[in-house]
């Protein structure tokens, strides 16, 4: 069944749910109308009220008999077939008139009645057979007073009674009476025809609304399905406590524009993810849904996690009409050694807590959001979590908790909660959800609130070196092969120790050449070296210079020998940092790859 069919059935639906209400409705009107005819007429024969020879009243009666009647099966079977209403309006426009016939002075406001109820039935057919039937049976009634008054003296005297002298002139009855009442009965019906095609198309706007909103239920419900199908558990830990996991997901709405994961990319490494998709509702989660499972696959089969966000983007960018993009952070950490890489694009910034209470914020300059752009470049970054390190990371949600003030949360309550707060990843979860609700203090939701925190328990303690060299007679080969050896201890793959022998042969190549003026001075090489990295540094006492603020060389330059050293070195390092310290220039590399 297509929307129109479907819209289509539930507005047939309405109007049959609001007919069946209209019947009672009716017949609770005209209940309380046969009871008050019978007030009035009870009145009549006690002698409270002098009114009309007790012909007439006795017609009110039966009058007001049959309407009781017909009001009390219509009650109780008002549901039972469309003739219901005929049936009832019927009985309500002959009872109205026999008032008017009788009680002529008193009726006009109930002969008007049946046209306006009938607008409650949003059917301007309906409306227009009613006001027909009450103008013929009003005709009817002005057409038998002409006649009885003409050849009826007790009809003359009930006339005469009510003061009304008209109808012995059928000119001035026509005149004085029947057009005046059809002329407000003709006005009313216009009216009361607009009313009944405004309800009509207010009842179908509302099949419409009802429609929209169950199919946007289905949506939602839809789009958490998807999330609860790919999203993990949101407690993990392995039996011998090597890893702690713990996360927290709390949409705004029903289905979440944040994601979390985790998993073991391969027997070593851990991957732990947050993201945030700009856009909700089913698109979202079908957005997010491909962003996991392209994500997860780029990184189980062995890429680094910068090929694997340009993978994610080319997957995203293809085909993405609406624009929606993704911010996301991810790691991987080795967790024999805590040393991992992760990448950062245009995501929140993550902290870890260190086992002394530290605090360490994983800043960089973030990289432009995942989903839109076919021109993507991703930097990537290392960090390092010791034993009982904890790293936190969170959506904006988190930090944008808002208090009824307006104010934001925000990084520093952030980390203080995180700094000041006893225990696991459990305890501190629980402490960030609930200090930020706190904050809130039951202020409206507008972002959702998602939380990921690890603790990777390595007791592995890596390789330590240091050689001291004089620049005049040192031995690059030799320094390269004694780091060969250290690399093939922690099973470095030969692809990239082979990348890291010309990066130390282009660092030590730059300060034999340049850091001393005379050629005399000493070099010395620091190792840290784990399973799955190595940490070099190389300290001189010779002219200040950090090699790191020189300009990348233009294509013209990268053709000529020499002179795109350091370039060389930064882009085969994960990480350089260069500080001038103690006289002392001292430039870092370190170099992080994946278990083979």
């Amino acid at each position: 069944m297509n929307k129109k069919e479907e819209i289509n059935r539930q507005t047939e639906e309405l109007f049959t749910e609001n007919e069946w209400q209209s019947n009672r409705l009716l017949c609770i009107i005209m209940f309380g109308y046969a009871l008050f005819l019978f007030i009035f007429m009870l009145s009549s024969y006690m002698g409270l009220i002098s009114l009309t020879p007790g012909m007439m009243i006795n017609a009110c009666l039966i009058d007001a008999i049959i309407i009781m009647i017909s009001s009390v099966y219509g009650f109780f079977f008002g549901n039972k077939g469309i003739h219901i209403k005929y049936l009832l309006m019927l009985v309500l426009i002959i009872g109205v008139n026999v008032t008017h016939f009788c009680l002529t002075v008193f009726s006009m406001f109930f002969l008007m009645g049946p046209i306006v109820i009938s607008t409650k039935y949003y059917n301007r057919k309906f409306t227009l057979i009613t006001a027909a039937a009450n103008w013929v049976f009003l005709i009817a009634g002005c057409t038998a007073n002409i006649i009885l008054e003409k050849n009826f003296a007790a009809m003359r005297l009930f006339h005469r009674y009510q003061g009304i002298e008209i109808w012995g002139f059928p000119k001035d009855a026509i005149m004085y009476r029947l057009i005046p009442e059809t002329v407000v009965m003709l006005i009313l019906l216009i009216i009361c025809l607009n009313i009944s095609e405004s309800g009509r198309r207010l009842v179908r706007r509302q099949a419409e609304i009802g429609y929209n909103a169950l199919e946007m239920k289905n949506e939602i419900d839809t789009a958490v399905e998807i999330q609860e199908s790919v999203i993990p558990e949101k407690k993990f830990i392995t039996s011998g406590n090597e890893i702690q996991i713990t996360a927290a997901m709390k949409p705004a709405r029903e289905a979440a524009g944040d994601f979390y994961d985790y998993f073991m990319a391969d027997e070593n490494t851990l991957a732990i993810i947050t993201a945030d998709v700009s856009d909700k509702g089913l698109s979202a989660a079908m957005f997010m849904m491909s962003a996991i499972n392209t994500l997860r696959f780029a990184i189980k089969t062995g890429k680094d996690i910068g090929q694997a966000f340009s993978e994610v983007n080319r997957v995203l960018a293809e085909d993405n009409p609406g624009c929606i993009f993704v911010t996301v952070w991810a790691g991987l950490i080795d967790i024999r050694t805590g040393v991992g890489k992760y990448a950062n694009a245009g995501h929140t910034f993550p902290i870890i807590k260190h086992s002394d209470g530290e605090i360490e914020v994983l800043t960089n300059n973030p990289d432009t959001f995942i989903g839109v752009f076919d021109d993507f470049e991703i930097n990537t970054h290392v960090f390092k979590l010791r034993k009982d390190d904890i790293i936190v990371l969170y959506t904006d949600g988190v930090t944008d908790s808002m208090n009824p003030a307006g104010e934001t949360f925000g990084d520093r309550r952030l980390r203080e909660v995180i700094k000041t707060t006893e225990g696991g990843t459990d305890e501190l979860c629980d402490s960030i959800i609930r200090k930020t609700e706190e904050f809130s203090d039951n202020e409206h939701q507008f972002d959702d609130k998602t939380l990921l925190l690890a603790r990777v328990n390595s007791d592995c303690k890596p390789d330590k070196y240091e050689w001291v060299y004089n620049v005049s007679d040192i031995d690059i080969e030799h320094v390269i092969d004694n780091t060969d050896l250290i690399l093939n201890a922690v099973s470095c793959p030969d692809n990239v120790r082979r990348l890291i022998d010309t990066a130390i042969d282009e660092i030590l190549g730059n300060i034999t050449e340049y850091a001393y003026e005379n050629g005399q001075g000493a070099i010395a090489v620091k190792i840290e070296a784990g399973h799955n990295y190595i940490e070099m540094s190389f300290r001189d006492k010779g002219l200040p210079f950090n090699p790191l603020k020189t300009a990348e060389p233009l294509f013209e330059d990268l053709l000529q020998i020499g002179g795109y050293g350091i370039y060389l070195v930064k882009t085969i390092a994960d990480e350089t940092n260069y500080i001038y310290e103690n006289g002392e220039n001292i430039l870092t590399f370190i170099k992080v790859w994946r278990s083979q």
